[in-house]
């Protein structure tokens, strides 16, 4: 007879294998779900009858939602390459509408849509117009709006106007997402501005951790009235920790005539800074179709349920072409992965599903770290 650990062990690789099986025949459209759908799409048309409206406002709703894409994936300077498809190549491109919300007169139709687009398909349409683009989010990136005034520096405060400017932000459709906190004086116990401005790491990483992110990106202003020119001057100071680009800081000068309210300069600035990140992350994160490589990895689990959680990461890889399991135990799994790309943009998108690529003595390794992995 056999014993229970035994029939155990065996019913552990029946259902490896099982789930092993449903891994194959997953489809790579699936994977890029959330990279290749936009949400929260307005729509608001008038005409002869509701019927009409209805039909113009989807047909817009469907090339607004294409733009958005392509602003999402493609670094603004390739923008000018890609022409507006048809209406036949759109809809091969389009997977789903969903109408999250609608209301309608006799000659009026107003939606929200949420469009689903078909992953091979854009790419085929971006590869044949020749232009670079990036599917890999960023973990949430929190932001630190540090205000300075000859009367003091401010962050976590009301009075803080650059930060207010950064919470009024529009809706962004970027690979990169950004937290803003409300200006709460509580959580100055976790870092304050005189923290902030020194980069004390540890306050850092406490605000971070307080938030769920590990990137933070400390955004300073500092205005000075220039009264010979009638100016304000502000200089920004922006720095990167742990944000998936290089951890720098860069500063900028700008002037802005002293009739023109802050609010709105800060608008502006905030915004500025906001895009050049994406743009620096997508150029950084290319799909680069033509470099392909194959390496072989083992990824150890202590359960089922951590291979399934591992599996599913590394499905939501976009440089990840193919992956093929070669052997299997109890307790691991060796992969063979063919990637698009260099060894370090596969080890970036890995990162940023909180799996870690290391090599051993020339042998390749994944693990699974922690930390929150976007949405």
């Amino acid at each position: 007879m056999f014993s229970l650990s035994f029939t155990s062990r065996f019913l552990f690789v029946v259902i490896l294998m099982t789930s092993m099986m449903v891994y194959f025949i997953s489809t790579p459209c699936a994977q890029l779900l959330d990279t290749y759908t936009i949400n929260g799409v307005e729509v608001d048309k008038t005409a002869k009858s509701a019927a009409a409206a209805r039909r113009l406002a989807l047909a817009e709703g469907r090339q607004l939602a294409f733009l958005r894409l392509i602003e999402r994936l493609v670094p603004k300077k390739e923008h000018q390459n890609v022409q507006k498809p048809k209406i036949e190549p759109l809809e091969r491109m389009i997977s789903g509408v969903q109408i999250e919300s609608e209301k309608n007169s006799q000659v009026r139709y107003i939606a929200s849509l949420n469009i689903e687009f078909v992953a091979s398909e854009v790419r085929r349409y971006l590869r044949g117009a020749g232009v670079g683009f990036a599917e890999t989010f960023s973990k949430p990136i929190l932001v630190l709006p540090i205000l300075r005034r000859e009367s003091g520096d401010v962050l976590w405060s009301e009075m803080n106007e650059w930060h207010e400017a950064w919470k009024k932000l529009p809706k962004s459709y970027s690979l990169t997402p950004f937290k803003i906190p409300d200006a709460d004086p509580l959580l100055s116990g976790l870092i304050n501005a005189d923290q902030a401005l020194n980069g004390e790491q540890s306050r850092i990483n406490a605000i971070a951790s307080y938030f769920g992110t590990k990137g933070v990106l400390l955004a300073v202003a500092t205005v000075k009235q220039d009264r010979l020119s009638s100016e304000n001057i502000v200089e920004l100071v922006v720095s990167r920790f742990g944000t998936g680009i290089s951890d720098n800081t860069e500063v900028r000068s700008l002037r802005t005539p002293i009739s023109t309210p802050m609010s709105s300069f800060f608008a502006s600035a905030a915004k500025r800074i906001r895009d050049d990140f994406s743009e620096t992350w997508k150029i950084n994160n290319q799909i680069r179709f033509a470099d392909r490589d194959t390496i072989y990895v083992t990824v150890e689990f202590d359960s089922l349920l951590e291979w399934i959680d591992i599996r599913t990461k590394l499905e939501a890889v976009a440089a990840l072409e193919q992956i093929d399991v070669t052997r299997i135990s109890l307790d691991k799994v060796l992969l063979r992965l063919s990637y698009f790309g260099s060894p370090d943009q596969l080890s970036m998108g890995l990162s940023q599903k909180n799996l870690e690529l290391k090599q051993n003595n020339g042998n390749w390794a994944i693990t699974s770290v922690s930390g929150v992995v976007p949405n």
